[in-house]
């Protein structure tokens, strides 16, 4: 049974296998396998979650390291970020896992902001 779906240029929908379908015909069922088609079934909605708030944990982390040397943060995601200072040396090794790397110096940029209109 399909219990939600979400329309974001791609379909994202929560459903379970354990109801009886909506319309009773075991419409939903089709649906689902055609949502599903090419999938793999080893998907773990929670171990995904859990990983990526995990890595925004350790990414805020760094942030607040740098922000606290007097940094300027311009960017940051859940594994990156984007500062006007080097970070601690400690920090940093492209061979290590889970330590930052430093992939781009940037001499001059420019800002693009985006106005929200409600």
């Amino acid at each position: 049974m399909i219990i939600s779906e979400i329309l974001l240029g791609y379909t994202l929908i929560n459903y379970s296998l354990n109801e009886p379908p909506m319309n009773g015909k075991g419409g939903d069922s089709n649906l689902i396998k055609e949502y599903t088609k090419g999938l793999t079934l080893r998907t773990n909605v929670a171990l995904a979650s859990a990983v990526t708030a995990y890595s925004r944990m350790i990414i805020n982390d760094h942030k607040l390291t740098a922000l606290n040397s007097g940094a300027n943060l311009y960017y940051s995601d859940t594994d990156s970020m984007v500062i006007d200072q080097e970070l601690d040396s400690s920090k940093v090794d492209p061979a290590k896992l889970g330590y930052l790397k430093l992939e781009h110096t940037i001499e001059e940029g420019s800002s693009l902001f985006l106005r929200y209109i409600t």
